[in-house]
């Protein structure tokens, strides 16, 4: 159960966090809390739409507070650049930036993992409502492999491209 669930909310997450937010709305987050809030609410948007062939009661509470958790965590985030604006009025290098958001990223994994083991510790099922387990049955497809290949390829394209960019950019001459 925790394999399934952790797949679930970690193809979630990489669409919460980003394919449903631009660079505008990454940007934007960070110094805006109207934009924080639309973060969120586009976050447990996507864990929703993501969970509805497994849907229950005790999964979309635990859904629902992951999204919460995920708001906090970029709440503290956002409140952490705000006041270091304020001290310095000076923008983030790029070294302390990306040491930021692998912070930020642990953190958000950490809450993934507490949440899919609260949830299998409880003994919550991802039981396929019928029409999803139908559609299994008539490809023959492996319920299990098919959601692990889906959160793969999500990690593959935009958060792996996003964190190289943001690695490299450490390490990057400065221009004369």
């Amino acid at each position: 159960m925790f394999e399934k669930c952790f797949l679930l909310l970690l193809a979630g997450h990489a669409l919460g966090d980003f394919y449903f937010q631009n660079d505008g709305l990454a940007a934007k987050k960070d110094s805006r809390p109207a934009y924080l809030l639309l973060h969120g609410l586009l976050y447990a948007l996507a864990l929703l739409l993501l969970s509805l062939p497994v849907l229950s009661g005790p999964l979309a509470l635990g859904f629902l507070a992951l999204a919460g958790l995920h708001l906090l965590v970029d709440g503290i985030k956002f409140l952490y650049l705000r006041s270091s604006w304020k001290k310095s009025r000076l923008p983030f290098g790029p070294r302390r930036a990306m040491a930021l958001y692998a912070g930020d990223q642990l953190l958000h994994l950490f809450c993934l993992a507490a949440t899919a083991y609260v949830l299998a510790v409880k003994g919550e099922e991802l039981v396929l409502l019928p029409f999803a387990q139908r559609f299994l049955e008539v490809t023959g497809w492996n319920g299990g492999r098919l959601l692990a290949w889906f959160a793969v390829l999500l990690l593959l394209y935009k958060p792996a491209n996003i964190s190289i960019a943001r690695f490299l950019a450490g390490y990057r001459q400065e221009s004369k």
